[in-house]
């Protein structure tokens, strides 16, 4: 995957959820594109109007995606917070966005293992790469 810099503010993804601060002060106004834009096109049969339509529909869920993992955490429930995190791997790997699949893959596996001693860190890291993510496809599907 190729790492390119883009020019731009880097807005949050969700008005009613704010998942972290992942800003780089010393990359101020500069962010690195989180997905592969050209595998995720060749996914749908290069049907870019097909690939915004998922993006926003990822857009949409993936705060309530969020929000179902968070509560099987912090309710201990194993089975519910691997559930969940499969879910939103699989939604993910329509773009090709490693960050982000590896994260909920990390969360799916804690939850199949039932030992949650390390679920904060892979939460934080879940929500560090959804905050980078979801702005990118934003701006896809309002091409």
């Amino acid at each position: 995957m190729n790492r390119i810099m883009l020019g731009g503010s880097r807005s949050q993804w969700s008005s009613s959820l704010t998942v972290c601060d992942s800003a780089d002060p010393s990359r101020e106004g500069l962010h690195t594109v989180h997905w592969d834009r050209e595998s995720s096109l060749a996914r749908v049969g290069n049907d870019l109007e097909l690939l915004c339509e998922i993006a926003q529909l990822f857009v949409d869920d993936a705060a309530n995606m969020l929000s179902a993992i968070e509560q099987a955490a912090a309710a201990g429930d194993a089975a519910a917070l691997g559930r969940s995190a499969h879910t939103l791997k699989g939604c993910v790997s329509n773009f090709s966005a490693p960050e982000t699949f590896d994260a909920a893959l990390e969360l799916e596996k804690l939850g199949r293992s039932g030992d949650l001693s390390t679920v904060q860190e892979s939460l934080t890291r879940l929500r560090r790469s959804l905050d980078d993510l979801c702005p990118e496809l934003r701006a896809l599907s309002a091409e």
